[in-house]
């Protein structure tokens, strides 16, 4: 039998959690952007360019928060190395890479959105595709100018974009599943409105030492 997170709800009723109900597509768009991203790193280095190579380091740290920031110092560095002497790149077969994948990160949103509202794992998911999406916008934005004009500074210009719109976001995210792990009270929750709530009960004369915290996110009663 296939092992399923569920929650009991009223009357016995018993409800998937957000991810596990959405685990058929978690799985899909895994499989998608893990294929591309064997893809974005072979045209990377075949046509040279580091734009590409910092959406597939993107792509492949988006669920490791420390591989992040490492991969940005890096991209930093070799994008001011580039600035002194910024290489050729193969405009075209650059450009048409990143619409593909700017092709399968819309797939993947368009999977997604819905249990993005409905979990933490989701929503993080989510938010790495978009940004994925994104960063495939700014790539295709540097090819055309490559392969318009010429101008090949915007390769590391696009690839410093990239590292450092990885940074801002990563660190929210971060800050949200530890605040998880470490059991603090969510951000939406009034603890003084829940005891005000818990004391309006017949019976209930005091409420000592109140703790709330998420034991996981997107699962209801």
């Amino acid at each position: 039998m296939k092992n399923k997170t569920a929650s009991a709800g009223r009357g016995g009723a018993v409800r998937l959690s957000a991810t596990a109900a959405h685990r058929r597509g978690l799985k899909i768009t895994f499989a998608l952007t893990g294929l591309f991203l064997l893809v974005e790193v072979a045209a990377g280095l075949a046509t040279g360019s580091l734009a590409l190579l910092a959406d597939a380091g993107h792509m492949l740290t988006g669920v490791g928060g420390l591989g992040l920031f490492l991969i940005s110092f890096y991209i930093l560095f070799e994008a001011y190395r580039r600035f002194a002497d910024p290489p050729q790149v193969a405009s075209l077969p650059m450009l048409a890479t990143a619409v593909v994948g700017l092709a399968v990160n819309l797939v993947g949103i368009w999977i997604l959105h819905k249990g993005s509202q409905e979990s933490l794992n989701l929503r993080g998911a989510f938010l790495e595709v978009v940004s994925d999406a994104l960063g495939s916008v700014g790539v295709i934005v540097a090819g055309v100018i490559m392969l318009t004009t010429g101008w090949y500074y915007a390769d590391p210009l696009f690839g410093v974009l990239i590292g450092l719109f990885i940074l801002p976001r990563t660190w929210r995210l971060m800050a949200e599943a530890v605040n998880v792990l470490l059991e603090g009270t969510p951000a939406h929750i009034n603890l003084h409105a829940v005891r005000r709530a818990m004391l309006g009960v017949d019976g209930v004369a005091e409420v000592h030492d109140l703790h709330v915290w998420t034991i996981t996110s997107g699962t209801r009663p």
